[in-house]
């Protein structure tokens, strides 16, 4: 019986996990970010590689990870236009790490630790990524001196004590990396003893709605437009190569503010939007080669979200540490089983 789980599932079970991954990327971030939930990157990486993960476990083959990758970036454009392009690169992330090392189901517990860890270090790597490129190292020195000094009033020595926090920071995901993998590892082999010792574990799912797909709008842009535009990235690549340097200030903390300024004007009106014009055009040519398959995930998707939702509220009754576990499993089930 330890492989009833892997005969029994059908294509649709593929599906059901994709547009759990696609659901996460597209909706579950702001319903987190309305709730002020903390750590909302490593709950919404977690949730993205746990489906990778069945996928690597469940699928006829890792290809159909870089599948559900492509599907789930298509989906995200087109139910959340406004994406910024670095979530896109998170996805393609996770999706090509899972492709990396799903190799064979024979270290599927390793396989699960690795992409875990990997892709939640890069969701807290990329947020210190970001704050450095608008900041710049100058930040970084001007918190670690003022936490030093405060460390040294409560008699802590330490001379580099932001590379502390830092490391802590790092570690909180790789630990997290680590018993999330372990823990979904152990998912396929308990699904057949859950699926036996729970008969009722089905969840009924009455009513259906459809999910429209917004359409892109063009815009050209105008003389003005382009004017501005033009000056933002002069003044940043001023700033950046030192072309003319009396526009630079010499107060440090004056230039922090001014990096901050340009970096981010330049990130949001010029690069920002660049890579969303190249990333539309390869996303319009795959939409064609994956038309079918958008259409019926976008279809799962309001089954998906009954699932998601319906499956917290029937093991609300189970308490303490024991109802995250029942209600991954609980979810698995109601994903891979039809």
């Amino acid at each position: 019986m330890s492989n009833i789980s892997h005969q029994i599932i059908s294509p649709a079970a593929i599906y059901r996990i994709t547009a759990l991954w696609a659901f996460s990327e597209a909706f579950l971030g702001g319903l987190l970010h309305g709730l002020s939930i903390p750590f909302k990157g490593l709950i919404l990486c977690s949730i993205s590689v746990f489906c990778i993960c069945l996928i690597g476990y469940y699928g006829n083959g890792r290809s159909d990870i870089l599948k559900a990758m492509i599907l789930v970036m298509l989906v995200k454009a087109a139910l959340s236009p406004h994406t910024p392009p670095m979530a896109y690169i998170a996805v393609a992330f996770q999706g090509l790490t899972g492709y990396l090392f799903f190799l064979s189901k024979r270290f599927f517990k390793l396989s699960c630790v690795l992409v875990f860890v990997l892709s939640l270090l890069e969701t807290s790597l990329q947020k210190l990524i970001t704050v450095t490129l608008i900041f710049g190292t100058a930040l970084w020195k001007a918190v670690n001196e003022f936490l030093k000094n405060a460390a040294a009033e409560l008699n802590w020595n330490d001379d580099n004590i932001l590379y502390t926090i830092g490391t802590v920071y790092l570690s909180i995901y790789a630990l997290a990396g680590i018993i999330f993998g372990l823990f979904v590892s152990t998912l396929p082999k308990a699904m057949d003893k859950y699926h036996d010792a729970h008969p009722d574990f089905k969840i009924n799912l009455e009513t259906e709605f459809e999910v429209e797909k917004p359409k892109w709008k063009k815009k050209g842009l105008k003389p003005f437009k382009l004017l501005i535009l033009a000056l933002i990235a002069f003044f940043f690549l001023n700033y950046l190569f030192d072309i003319f340097p009396q526009f630079i200030p010499k107060d440090k903390s004056l230039q922090i503010v001014i990096r901050a300024v340009l970096f981010i004007l330049f990130w949001l009106f010029i690069f920002s939007p660049f890579m969303k014009f190249l990333l539309k055009k390869w996303l319009h040519k795959a939409e064609h080669k994956y038309a079918l398959e958008i259409k019926e995930l976008i279809n799962f998707l309001p089954e998906t979200r009954k699932i998601l939702i319906l499956s917290f509220k029937k093991i609300k009754q189970e308490h303490g540490k024991l109802r995250i576990p029942a209600f991954v499993k609980l979810l698995t089930a109601n994903l891979i089983y039809d």
